[in-house]
């Protein structure tokens, strides 16, 4: 039989951070220079709405601190929003907001939250 183990993100660096002082601003530069049919997605968790990029796994280095439990991420963006929306229209775009449910996004939400 197949062992299988799970493995939960340790910790997570983040590179950039870009806070905005409106969700309207968020929204806005989420939107920008994105095609009207293409998807466009935030996580939204107890007041707090983001994103995020991650880096590519393109190094040994990468790689080995993941095994080890760090994920590093290039940038986060986030804005404070009170009230939960499944869909926001900015325009001609839809943006799909998904409540963070993955207990490392909750705590980043919570973190995110505190430097509000």
């Amino acid at each position: 039989m197949t062992e299988i183990e799970f493995q939960p993100i340790k910790k997570i660096v983040i590179l950039e951070e870009l806070k905005y002082g409106s969700v309207e601003d968020l929204f806005a530069d989420a939107v920008a220079g994105t095609p009207p049919d293409v998807p466009i997605t935030l996580l939204w968790l107890d007041g707090v709405v983001f994103s995020h990029l991650t880096t590519s796994p393109a190094s040994e280095e990468i790689v080995r601190s993941r095994i080890q439990g760090t994920v590093y991420w290039n940038a986060v963006r986030y804005a404070k929003m009170d009230r939960y929306e499944k869909e926001i229209s900015i325009g001609m775009h839809t943006i799909k907001l998904i409540k963070a449910t993955a207990p490392a996004l909750i705590d980043v939400a919570k973190k995110l939250k505190e430097r509000l």
